[in-house]
């Protein structure tokens, strides 16, 4: 399913994604989102078809990583159940649920753990 990262890791200067990459932002979900009809269908579009409830017709490929709470137990949660995805956007995160077809925009504390997409420049 891949790492989580925090978002103090999407915000440090020397960058998380490779040269030529940036983690993608709010505005390009928003954008996504409306490419594929907007956001009560994006979540399912943008679902993996093989491992949960999704048909990927965006080839997102969206797992369900889960996340990492960011509180005292400080420990992994949903995984199977939620993908939740920084965006560059300082506390703001994608989310992609099982049984669910929207796609959800959250805040969170930035020491959470979150997986990370980066997009092309």
């Amino acid at each position: 399913y891949g790492k989580l990262y925090n978002q103090y890791a999407v915000d440090d200067e020397r960058g998380i994604c490779p040269i030529g990459w940036h983690v993608a932002s709010s505005d390009d979900y928003l954008e996504l989102a409306e490419y594929l009809g907007g956001i009560d269908v994006a979540g399912y579009m943008m679902k993996d078809n093989i491992t949960w409830d999704g048909s990927n017709q965006s080839s997102f490929n969206g797992l369900s990583g889960g996340c990492r709470a960011s509180g005292p137990a400080n420990g992994d949660c949903c995984m199977g159940e939620l993908g939740q995805f920084w965006t560059s956007s300082s506390n703001v995160y994608v989310e992609l649920e099982s049984d669910k077809d929207h796609l959800w925009f959250n805040t969170k504390d930035k020491r959470a753990g979150k997986s990370v997409r980066c997009i092309e420049d």
